[in-house]
């Protein structure tokens, strides 16, 4: 019986998790991928504007 359970968990699709960060400016839980308006960069961050290189994520 023990190789039934193994081959069934196995079959599980694999989920890709999001970070989720904090913004002190909308004061919400935002993904590290979503862009802002109000985006401030912060010092040795990729050049892409979103929210994890922003100043106001935490």
């Amino acid at each position: 019986m023990a190789g039934k359970r193994s081959r069934r968990s196995g079959n599980k699709p694999i989920l890709k998790k999001n970070i989720i960060i904090r913004c002190k400016s909308k004061m919400i839980p935002v993904f590290d991928s979503d862009t802002c308006e109000r985006f401030l960069k912060k010092e040795h961050t990729d050049s892409n504007n979103n929210c994890k290189n922003c100043k106001n994520s935490f």
